[in-house]
């Protein structure tokens, strides 16, 4: 979801990336403990190591440290597993609540012996190896099964119990930035830039000084911008993606004002580009606002509760200069080297928009591989 920011929105890209990592941390930080006990009064107790597995990045492998441990209280009669724990097997099972988010590079089952469990010292640890797939979180389940040792059942036993030892241990997954990644995010915003200057050869300020006196064309646009994408995306999300952490993610997009990626696509098909800038104009100020609010608003049906969206304001305003200044600067080439503007316009402003645009979906494609592991 994160790769068709860019072909969508350049500038949306940066408000909704930021927001899907805030809204991992968020998911850390929601509750006190992620790492819980079975619910049921129970000796058995499997401890982790470390509590929870936060922003792991993508194709790097992470460890977990697993103990189990028989806590009977004292006085109790020794267990049956103590008395001939030749006899039994322990293994404890991991399940997932999706799995493309890591994968296990062992076995999905850790076995221990008694000694492991009843070593005081806790020197009968056990790893669990996994690594971080594709952007999002998952939450993994341990389910301890006492099984019969005896060879010839191994392949076919059945639990003698099947006990939960711990739930909802909770990894989190980043994306991986690599050099590759921050050349592109430089050449995008020079190109974006260059852009951006050569529209500024072509903004006619009398018609945007028309378009916010009679402003019917910017309040379709705020409408349909502040009201009917967000209600769209939302519905859309609720209603066919299952994962909540996807859902949100289309959730922000529908919410992010609109990029600089807009005013590209409208000149290429001959459209109105001093409106298409108007409205870029007022719906990143407008957003400081109604992004907020319509996050507030919607995220508790993907969110867990207790759960928190922080709304990157500095990027937003960053955004904004990055809008305002080269258009600035293409205003006074316009105004001081008419012959200038008029050739940037005529000649190179819609074959370099081609070009930029080419630049973005190439940019996509190298961001949505990891989204489909091989």
């Amino acid at each position: 979801m994160l790769c068709i920011m860019w072909s969508a929105n350049s500038s949306s890209a940066t408000c909704c990336s930021f927001l899907i990592l805030v809204l991992i941390t968020a998911n850390c930080n929601g509750q006190d403990n992620h790492t819980l006990p079975s619910t049921e009064t129970s000796p058995w107790l499997l401890v982790a190591d470390p509590p929870k597995l936060e922003r792991i990045t993508e194709m790097s492998p992470y460890t977990i440290n697993l103990t189990l441990t028989y806590n009977g209280e004292h006085g109790d009669s020794p267990p049956k597993y103590a008395t001939s724990p030749q006899a039994f097997r322990f293994v404890v099972k991991v399940s997932m609540s999706n799995h493309q988010t890591v994968a296990f590079r062992n076995n999905q089952e850790i076995e221990f012996e008694w000694h492991d469990i009843a070593d005081a010292n806790n020197n009968g640890s056990k790893n669990l190896e996994i690594t971080g797939q594709v952007i999002g979180y998952v939450s993994l389940n341990f389910i301890l099964d006492i099984l019969p040792a005896v060879a010839h059942q191994r392949n076919d036993s059945i639990a003698f119990e099947s006990i939960p030892v711990l739930s909802g241990y909770l990894v989190t997954v980043v994306r991986a930035s690599d050099t590759l990644d921050t050349v592109f995010t430089i050449i995008m915003v020079i190109m974006a830039a260059l852009n951006l200057i050569n529209m500024g050869c072509a903004l006619d300020m009398a018609i945007v000084k028309q378009n916010i006196i009679r402003p019917v064309g910017v309040i379709v646009g705020f409408v349909s911008q502040f009201t009917f994408m967000p209600l769209v995306s939302f519905g859309v999300a609720r209603l066919l993606i299952p994962d909540s952490l996807m859902g949100f993610g289309l959730l922000v997009i529908g919410v992010c004002p609109g990029g600089i990626a807009s005013n590209f696509w409208t000149l290429l098909l001959d459209g109105d580009v001093n409106l298409s800038i108007t409205m870029t104009f007022v719906s990143s100020l407008a957003a400081m606002g109604m992004m907020p609010l319509w996050l507030w608003l919607l995220s508790g049906f993907f969110l867990p509760e207790g759960s928190s969206v922080q709304v990157p304001y500095v990027n937003m305003a960053i955004s904004l200069i990055l809008l305002t200044f080269p258009l600035g600067i293409g205003l006074l080439i316009r105004r001081f080297k008419l012959s200038l503007a008029e050739f940037l316009t005529g000649k190179i402003l819609k074959k370099f928009s081609v070009f930029f645009i080419i630049f973005i979906f190439a940019v996509s494609l190298h961001n949505i591989q990891p989204c489909f592991p091989v």
